[in-house]
């Protein structure tokens, strides 16, 4: 399973303050993420030391992310990366791609005996965070399903 998408964040309005024009705090769903930027400042990681940290990617470079479900599957031998998009005085482009296993493949740690499919967890993850569809429609509400 994978998904392209395209993010365009405007240049922040001097009214702005620091969370409008951005993507709060989060950590990816899947196991893998590449993002293609076009080298405009304002992608943030958060350090194991709590601190932030500016990433910096030149046009046609690839930032690579880890995320919850690649946490999971090797039992916290990799770890999910929390990150944010800050807004800033540039308009910016950036175009993740998110990689993930079959559907059907069982991403419980590794060793383990529980089963968890690829295709549950998204759906799971992706039903938390759209909840706000579900006030808006909640006759239409269809964030991603399996």
């Amino acid at each position: 399973m994978a998904l392209l998408r395209g993010n365009f964040y405007p240049e922040r309005p001097a009214w702005a303050g620091d969370k409008d024009f951005g993507i709060t705090t989060h950590t990816d769903y899947g196991c893998l993420t590449l993002l293609a930027a076009d080298g405009v400042p304002g992608l943030e990681v958060q350090g194991r030391e709590g601190a932030w940290h500016v990433v910096t990617a030149a046009p046609g470079c690839l930032v690579i992310n880890f995320g919850e479900m690649l946490q999971m599957w090797t039992s916290g031998r990799v770890v999910a990366t929390p990150h944010r998009v800050r807004g800033s005085a540039q308009e910016r482009i950036s175009v993740p791609m998110f990689f993930n296993p079959n559907h059907d493949t069982n991403v419980a740690p590794i060793g383990s005996d529980k089963v968890i499919l690829a295709g549950y967890h998204l759906s799971r993850r992706f039903e938390e965070t759209c909840l706000h569809l579900k006030k808006v429609s909640p006759q239409k509400f269809t964030c991603w399903r399996t």
